[in-house]
């Protein structure tokens, strides 16, 4: 077996996957760095309640020297019951293969699990009377764009736009879940419907970043007697209305900005009542959560309501 699948294969059968420990692995693989084998015995404060040298402090530090921001935990070598036994089996581990183990691998193995860890936690959409709901909006997509950022190669801002208008437009239409028809991004076919989301003869195309192939998408969509719309980031707009206008069809197609999409709908179906919006928010966020179980397979694209 591999140095990886040895160190998973522990992980697992000694949960040591959970983020008490995940930050103090983090640590004892940083010690390990400094000097190999370590002495377990030694390693512990005085009262044994405690990793020497380890804190909440330290393992943000070596997150962020990863590219991660989010707080893992503010207590970073405090120990729970099984913490001592766990600690020990790591350490055994890392001693037994003192002379050849590469602990940037290790280091590697234990950042890609804390991103797995914040990547299984449901986004929290803070609502906060003193906050617009745009306000709440651009908070809840911050940390979408952050945990994207956080992991290379994964698209997350788009989706969560996605099924939030989807969402939204179900509770607005009064119309079952699901009874939207959704399309993944890369449909484009022979009939023109080429789009995210179809309500009657109208196709609209959501996109953080408008391009080329979504003036294609329009071009086909108009082509098929369908009137297309996008709708985009508040910053893409202009950039969406100019290609379309290059394009030659300007007049063709309307261009919205999500968060105003968003906003109104909320106002309106609160009927501008604070108590109404916050129905509205959480009546659009249950319909969220029960398209992502429907068509998602990532469990952490699910999002929370706070306050």
């Amino acid at each position: 077996m591999t140095l990886i699948a040895d160190l998973d294969a522990l992980a697992r059968q000694h949960k040591m996957l959970g983020k008490g420990f995940l930050g103090l692995a983090l640590i004892i693989t940083d010690q390990a760095k400094v000097r190999l084998p370590l002495d377990p015995d030694k390693m512990m404060t005085e009262g044994g309640g405690q990793v020497k040298g380890a804190s909440g402090a330290r393992v943000q530090a070596i997150l962020a020297e990863a590219g991660i921001d989010r707080r893992l935990s503010s207590e970073g070598g405090r120990t729970s019951r099984g913490t001592p036994a766990k600690m020990r089996a790591y350490v055994a581990f890392l001693n037994e293969r003192a002379t050849n183990v590469d602990l940037d691998e290790v280091h590697g193995y234990w950042i890609d699990r804390v991103r797995d860890f914040f990547a299984g936690k449901p986004f929290i959409l803070d609502l906060d009377p003193a906050v617009g709901v745009t306000g709440s909006l651009r908070g809840l997509i911050a940390k979408v764009r952050a945990r994207e950022s956080e992991t290379p190669g994964v698209t997350l801002t788009g989706t969560v736009i996605q099924h939030l208008i989807g969402a939204k437009l179900e509770i607005a239409l009064n119309v079952e879940a699901g009874s939207i028809a959704r399309h993944g991004a890369s449909v484009n076919d022979a009939s023109g419907r080429g789009g995210d989301l179809e309500l009657e003869d109208t196709v609209i195309h959501i996109t953080t970043m408008p391009g080329q192939l979504l003036i294609e998408k329009c071009a086909a969509n108009i082509k098929a007697g369908l009137r297309p719309m996008v709708i985009t980031g508040r910053e893409r707009t202009k950039t969406a209305q100019d290609i379309i206008a290059d394009h030659g069809l300007a007049d063709r197609v309307d261009v919205l900005d999500y968060e105003q999409f968003l906003t109104t709908n909320i106002f309106e179906l609160g009927r501008f009542a604070p108590k109404g919006r916050r129905d509205a928010f959480g009546r659009i966020i249950d319909r969220y959560n029960e398209i992502i179980d429907r068509v998602e397979s990532d469990p952490g694209l699910k999002i929370e309501i706070k306050g």
